[in-house]
């Protein structure tokens, strides 16, 4: 049996606090999603702009801009498609709350 060379890359088990996990070749899970929606200033701005009604992707990007979020995740929030992240936002809105909303089509 030949020996060769490991050439598979070794990527690091965790991530400084408050980065966004790297996207991989365009493809995004929703557990990467739910872990950098889950930052405090995010889900509290999301949870006030949802309660005036103005959790749209506008009004939540540019909340983004203030709260001191690193560029990585900015970016990762800006190249996410407004419509997974409003879903999720919604579940970890609602996990908190502990009264889930119903789902579009069934209010």
């Amino acid at each position: 049996m030949k020996e060769g060379k490991d050439t598979r890359t070794k990527t690091p088990l965790s991530r400084p606090s408050g980065t966004a996990p790297p996207r991989r070749a365009g493809v995004l899970t929703g557990l990467d999603l739910h872990a950098v929606l889950k930052d405090r200033g995010i889900l509290g701005a999301a949870r006030v702009l949802r309660n005036l009604g103005r959790l749209d992707r506008p009004t939540f990007l540019g909340e983004m801009q203030g709260e001191n979020l690193p560029q990585q995740t900015l970016d990762f929030l800006q190249g996410t498609p407004w419509c997974e992240l409003r879903e999720a936002l919604e579940q970890l809105l609602d996990q908190g709350s502990g009264s889930p909303r119903p789902v579009r089509g069934e209010e």
